[in-house]
């Protein structure tokens, strides 16, 4: 049997940029198993261990509560092994502080940086301090009630238009 290397994807020239160039912001768009986590978690320990920044001075932004896991996860395990391998106590002391900083990265949803953005300036945002997000069924069950009432003022007739009303009802002359 005939085993054949694994080719590099069509983008790793992407990839590699956007791992080692750490002075710029990167954005990520790929689809679903494209290899986003990885680039992101190579980056973002590449950028730790280099004494760049901090974690918490950090923003990793994904769509969904699950990848937002997993991303935090794979960080976790990346900054334990690079702990593992580190050379030098001043990158043992970059990764030692980086893995006490990760749950408290900002390592979430894009719903949930915008909200702590709201939430630590709501004045500056003009939006009323005690806010609160709803879930996404009460979220759904509020716009569903809005557009009932909506629908109701919209082919509701005024009171003093028989006509339309009867129509609006279904009522007969008898």
């Amino acid at each position: 049997m005939t085993m054949t290397p694994e080719r590099a994807p069509a983008d790793q020239a992407a990839r590699e940029r956007a791992v080692q160039s750490i002075d710029a912001s990167v954005f990520l768009e790929a689809g679903a198993g494209a290899g986003k986590t990885r680039v992101m978690v190579d980056r973002i320990v590449r950028i730790v261990a280099s004494g760049r920044a901090e974690l918490r001075e950090i923003v990793a932004i994904t769509f969904t509560e699950k990848a937002a896991g997993e991303l935090r996860a794979r960080i976790r395990r990346a900054l334990n092994e690079e702990l593992r391998q580190a050379a030098s106590g001043d990158q043992r002391d970059r990764m030692s502080l980086a893995l006490e900083q990760v749950d408290a990265a900002h390592i979430e949803t894009i719903h949930a940086f915008c909200s702590s953005l709201i939430r630590e300036r709501p004045f500056d945002a003009r939006i009323d301090p005690y806010y609160e997000v709803l879930a996404e069924l009460a979220a759904g069950l509020d716009f569903d009630e809005a557009w009932d009432e909506w629908l109701r003022r919209k082919h509701d007739p005024p009171a003093g238009d028989a006509l339309p009303r009867q129509h609006a009802l279904d009522l007969r002359r008898g």
